[in-house]
C-alpha cells in the first residue's frame, strides 16, 4: 500500500515547471495540449507497491511547453511501503506529438496581410502601377492560407474528440460517425462543421453572418485554387461571388468602374478580411461545440492593423 510518493521532475523540467509532486505534474502534463504521455512506474520485484501504469492526455499548448516536450521527462521518487520496506520507484515519460497545420496557415495568412498593409501605405498616393504586383503576391496568400486554415480546424477539431482532448464522453456509435466523418473527403469545409456539430448534439444556424462569410471565404479560395482563364467580357467578374465579396470588401480604385476578378480585390482589407473570417468563425463554432477555440492562444496574436 502506497502511503507516499514524493515526486521531484529533474532537469530541464525541475527547473522550468518546478512542480513536486506527481499530482501537480500530473495537472501539468494535462495542459500540454495534443499530447500523450504513457507513464509506467517501475519498482523492484516482490515490492508491494500500488502504482498502476497511466495514459495522460492533454489539450493545449502554451508558450514554452514546445521546448519541454522535446527534453523528455524522467521522476524519481520514493515510495514508503507497509512495515520499515522502502524502494525506490522509476516514472519514465514517453510522448508521441500530434501535428497539426490549422494554427500555422492562419500565421500565414496573417503575416501576408500585414506585408499587404505595408505596401499599401508606402504607396497610399502613389500612381496606380509597379508595386501592385506586391499585391498580386501578397493578398491571394492570405485568402488561400485562411481558407485551408478553416478546412484544417474542421480536421483537427474532430481529432481533439476522437482524441478525448474535449470534455465530451463518445459513445462506441458517436466514435464510428466521427471516424467516417473524418475520413470522409468530399464535400467542403463548411459541411464537415456542420455535420460535426449534428453529431455532438448541436444545432448550428448557418444563415448568421460568420457563416455566410466562411462560406464565401472557401468559395473565394476555391477560385484561386482552381483558377481558369477568362476573358474580360466573360460573366466572372459579375458573378454572385464578385457581387458578395464587394459587399464586405472595398476594391482597388483603379477596377472600381471596370471591374476585374481577382485583381479588383487584390487589396489589404480583402487579405484582413480573410483572417478575420476564420477567427470569428472559429470563435462562434467554438463556443457552440463548448469547446476551446484552437486559433486563441497566448503565444499568438492575430491583431491586424
Amino acid at each position: 500500500m502506497v502511503q507516499r510518493f514524493y515526486a521531484q521532475l529533474l532537469s530541464t523540467w525541475h527547473h522550468l515547471l518546478g512542480f513536486h509532486s506527481l499530482a501537480l505534474v500530473e495537472a501539468a502534463l494535462g495542459r500540454l495540449g495534443h499530447r500523450h504521455f504513457g507513464l509506467e512506474l517501475l519498482a523492484p520485484a516482490g515490492a508491494r507497491c500500488r502504482a498502476p501504469s497511466r495514459q495522460l492526455s492533454n489539450c493545449r499548448s502554451d508558450r514554452g511547453t514546445d521546448r519541454l516536450l522535446q527534453e523528455g521527462l524522467i521522476v524519481m521518487g520514493i515510495v514508503a511501503l507497509a512495515g520499515r520496506s522502502t524502494a525506490t520507484v522509476k516514472a519514465k515519460a514517453t510522448l508521441s506529438l500530434r501535428t497539426g497545420f490549422a494554427l500555422n496557415h492562419l500565421r500565414v495568412a496573417a503575416d501576408s496581410a500585414r506585408r499587404a498593409h505595408a505596401v499599401e501605405c508606402a504607396n497610399a498616393t502613389a500612381p496606380f502601377g509597379p508595386w501592385f504586383d506586391a499585391m498580386l503576391m501578397l493578398v491571394p496568400v492570405s485568402v488561400v492560407m485562411a481558407g485551408a486554415a478553416l478546412e484544417a480546424g474542421s480536421n483537427e477539431l474532430l481529432q481533439d474528440f476522437l482524441d478525448g482532448s474535449t470534455s465530451m464522453e463518445l459513445t462506441p456509435s458517436r466514435r464510428k460517425l466521427l471516424k467516417d466523418l473524418k475520413d470522409d473527403r468530399s464535400g467542403n469545409s463548411l459541411t464537415k462543421y456542420r455535420r460535426l456539430a449534428l453529431l455532438m448534439d448541436r444545432d448550428p444556424d448557418d444563415g448568421t453572418e460568420p457563416w455566410h462569410n466562411a462560406r464565401l471565404l472557401v468559395k473565394f479560395r476555391n477560385e484561386f485554387m482552381h483558377f481558369r482563364p477568362s476573358w474580360d467580357h466573360e460573366g466572372v467578374h459579375t458573378g454572385s461571388l464578385v457581387a458578395e465579396l464587394r459587399k464586405k470588401i472595398s476594391v482597388v480604385d483603379v477596377y472600381k468602374k471596370n471591374f476585374l476578378f481577382p485583381y479588383g480585390f487584390m487589396t489589404y482589407d480583402c487579405a484582413k478580411w480573410s483572417v478575420q473570417t476564420v477567427l470569428t468563425f472559429s470563435a462562434d463554432f467554438s463556443k457552440l461545440l463548448g469547446v476551446q477555440d484552437k486559433f486563441v492562444l497566448r503565444s499568438q496574436n492575430f491583431t491586424l492593423p
